[in-house]
């Protein structure tokens, strides 16, 4: 049977906002990964040997990481969005009790 209890329903936020943290990880981690495979680019442009094709391969590689750096960059941040309106809704509908 079921259980009828009268008074506020509070939101439990935690498992949202371990989601959170641990999508805002993944971004940070994509970051850093970024910032080692970029260590390797090399600034002067080589025209005609195995570098040329080595700098095209690293130049497409960084743009992948770049298209998912952004894709998570926003989902991170409307996730977070959502969840502050959800912590606050929940403060809105369960105001601390006057002692």
């Amino acid at each position: 049977m079921g259980v009828c209890r009268k008074g506020p329903h509070i939101m439990n936020l935690i498992p949202l906002v371990v989601s959170w943290a641990v999508l805002a990880t993944a971004v940070l981690a994509l970051a850093l990964y970024r910032r080692t495979v970029a260590l390797k680019e090399d600034d002067y442009l080589h025209v005609g040997n195995d570098v040329a094709a080595q700098q095209v391969a690293l130049a497409k590689r960084l743009a992948d990481i770049d298209k998912w750096g952004k894709i998570l960059t926003i989902a991170a941040a409307v996730f977070g969005l959502i969840l502050l309106a959800l912590f606050l809704y929940n403060g809105w509908m369960n105001p601390p009790k006057a002692a």
